[in-house]
């Protein structure tokens, strides 16, 4: 979904203004680097944290993408973020890049970059692992498809899931749910899809027209939190 960026962001900005806010960066790993992938973003993450003051989290999907996630406080903690990146860090990277030389080709190649306002944080830090779907909201529904989820809140939770909803720039809303291990991921998924409860949230939804596609699935394993 294409949209001008003012405009977007400005919607971005109104979704929740005093909520925490994050940037997201995805990076491709090339096919057989993933160790090395995630020895690097490991050692890197704690740099990050003390220079930008973000939280970090990393991970990888099945795609072999890399997951680099930063949480601020709100919008002026993330702009100071910016700001403090922005300065001469080279003696706080010095050991790392001594370490991790740049290769060719690359390990890992820059996907894709966005914010998000966090709508709801998940409530445990045994948030191991994730199943993160993303909604593409028609024109002018991204509020209509927050609202939607939050339906889905209580329900999940009821039966054992732990969700995070979040919101893009772009009209994209990303509903995580999350669990210590992918065996009680895969036990939950079991209950849901054997769950009334569920079934009629569905069908009332369903009888409506459609305000969001789901377009992308992401299973993601979490190795460095904050």
């Amino acid at each position: 979904m294409k949209k001008i960026y003012a405009l977007a962001f400005s919607l971005l900005v109104t979704l929740s203004a005093a909520a925490e806010v994050g940037t997201v960066s995805l990076w491709q790993v090339t096919p057989g680097k993933n160790q090395e992938a995630i020895a690097r973003t490991t050692a890197f993450a704690p740099i990050m944290e003390e220079i930008t003051g973000a939280q970090i989290s990393v991970g990888m999907d099945q795609f072999n993408t890399i997951h680099w996630v930063q949480v601020y406080e709100d919008w002026e903690a993330w702009g100071k973020g910016g700001d403090a990146l922005g300065q001469n860090n080279s003696e706080k990277f010095a050991e790392h890049i001594a370490k991790y030389p740049r290769t060719t080709p690359p390990i890992m190649t820059l996907a894709d970059r966005f914010e998000l306002n966090l709508v709801k944080m998940n409530s445990t830090d045994n948030a191991n692992v994730s199943w993160i779907t993303q909604w593409d909201s028609r024109q002018g529904q991204q509020q209509t498809t927050i609202a939607n989820a939050m339906q889905f809140v209580p329900v999940h939770e009821k039966l054992g899931g732990n969700i995070a909803i979040s919101a893009d720039n772009l009209g994209n809303v990303y509903y995580a749910n999350s669990f210590e291990n992918w065996a009680d991921m895969g036990r939950w998924i079991e209950v849901a899809n054997a769950s009334e409860d569920v079934a009629t949230l569905w069908a009332s939804l369903l009888t409506e027209e459609p305000v969001a596609e789901a377009v992308k699935h992401y299973r993601v394993r979490w190795f460095v939190q904050p």
